[in-house]
């Protein structure tokens, strides 16, 4: 077994509008899209956390899409999660799609060319992570109680 890391910037522009407010302050925010790509006997795996709100709808479908290609594997193979912090951006293709059929002026948090841009840099980062794949020797097992 093989594991490969990628690692990129998901901090969305200043002004950008997310969940509520526009970013003012983008050294704040330090927002990742990371993961692993496990590599063994049968097709890789692909687990990827995005520090946003949402990726929802064929935003989600995409994500999964593009990220399996790039770690030669089947979208079936790639889980997609946001950690969901309620000031961070939100991707859906499928919102921005309605507003553009519907000729909306504005698409606010919805305009998805942030997202696309994010999405083609982990698309990179998963490809070029392949080749830096390193054997996995130990792993590691945490268990703590819940208390509220």
């Amino acid at each position: 077994l093989r594991i490969a890391t990628f690692d990129v910037d998901a901090t969305p522009p200043l002004g950008y509008m997310m969940a509520y407010d526009p970013v003012v302050r983008q050294d704040a925010m330090m927002l990742r899209c990371r993961g692993v790509v496990l590599l063994g006997q049968l097709e890789p795996i692909v687990l990827c956390a995005v520090d946003w709100l949402g990726i929802a709808n064929e935003s989600h479908d995409i994500f999964r899409e593009r990220l399996a290609k790039a770690a030669g594997t089947k979208p079936a193979r790639v889980a997609v999660h946001t950690l969901h912090q309620h000031d961070a951006p939100t991707c859906d293709f499928s919102a921005e799609r309605l507003l553009n059929e519907a000729k909306a002026k504005y698409l606010g948090r919805l305009d998805g060319e942030f997202c696309r841009r994010t999405l083609a840099k982990a698309t990179e980062a998963v490809r070029t992570s392949l080749d830096k794949a390193k054997p996995v020797t130990h792993y590691g097992w945490g268990v703590a109680m819940v208390k509220r």
